[in-house]
């Protein structure tokens, strides 16, 4: 990352500033996305940005440029970075005022980007994951910055040898710190419904949508952890790899033929909408 931009300004990485009383660090009353860049392709923009935006109607935060105009700064960062494998990050923020728990009414928000370069989309990536009883309260649906449940969660995921951590609630699998997760049982697709307890992934939905086209069967109904020794396979979904492999849970290995999992990414690659140039 050498250029970042910060409300309608681009600066070098080093000399990027934020105000202390931007909400995003004072209260994490911020929402974000990140989006991939894979082979000079933006996969998925539109989804990706008309979550934002609706995340920003329902909470209220007053939008600091149109979205259509989005593809002005987000093109420039690009062209500066050279960027042709990775992340695009942007944060919306509620904005600057003095520091008060209530709300403002007038104004309007913050906008922070940058990109990220890493590798994407990975084929047949394998992860170990752990499982815990989902700690996070209300609004998870929202992909907010305030992420302290998750960061605490997966960092115990990776202090025991592993890459993500799962949550539950009872004998329901619930989806992951960073990702939405997948069972394949009998050759049926189970993931989790989008009812407020879910980041309702892009990727997810993306996938849903194409295997439903490939002919597969998918139930929107969260998988049981006692299914796991007699699941064809489980999988993660996520914006920079698109499918992850679960191998191990709580250090043991589970069954996997990614049969469903290997079709569904390939055809990912293949189908899923992307932007030559922005």
């Amino acid at each position: 990352m050498k250029f970042v931009y910060i409300n309608g300004a681009y600066y070098r990485h080093n000399d990027a500033l934020i105000s202390v009383n931007d909400r995003a660090v004072v209260f994490g009353d911020a929402l974000y996305e990140s989006i991939t860049v894979h082979e000079g392709c933006v996969y998925d923009y539109d989804r990706h940005l008309d979550r934002l935006y609706a995340g920003m109607q329902q909470l209220k935060i007053h939008p600091f440029m149109k979205k259509a105009s989005l593809k002005i700064p987000i093109a420039r960062l690009l062209q500066q970075e050279r960027m042709k494998q990775g992340l695009v990050y942007i944060q919306a923020s509620r904005g600057v005022y003095p520091r008060n728990h209530a709300i403002p009414k007038y104004g309007k928000g913050s906008l922070f980007m940058f990109c990220k370069k890493m590798p994407t989309f990975i084929k047949g990536r394998e992860i170990r994951v752990w499982l815990m009883p989902d700690p996070r309260s209300r609004y998870c649906q929202h992909k907010a910055t305030a992420l302290l449940p998750n960061i605490l969660s997966k960092q115990s995921a990776i202090d025991k040898g592993g890459q993500e951590v799962i949550y539950t609630r009872d004998d329901q699998i619930i989806e992951g710190a960073s990702a939405n997760v997948f069972m394949v049982k009998s050759g049926v697709l189970y993931t989790s419904p989008d009812n407020g307890s879910i980041v309702p992934g892009v990727t997810r939905q993306r996938l849903i949508e194409r295997a439903k086209h490939l002919g597969f069967e998918v139930v929107c109904e969260a998988p049981k952890v006692s299914w796991i020794k007699t699941a064809d396979e489980l999988f993660i979904t996520h914006a920079s790899n698109a499918i992850s492999h679960i191998t191990h849970i709580e250090g043991e290995a589970i069954p996997s033929n990614r049969t469903i999992s290997t079709i569904l990414f390939e055809d990912y690659l293949n189908n899923c909408p992307r932007l030559y140039q922005l």
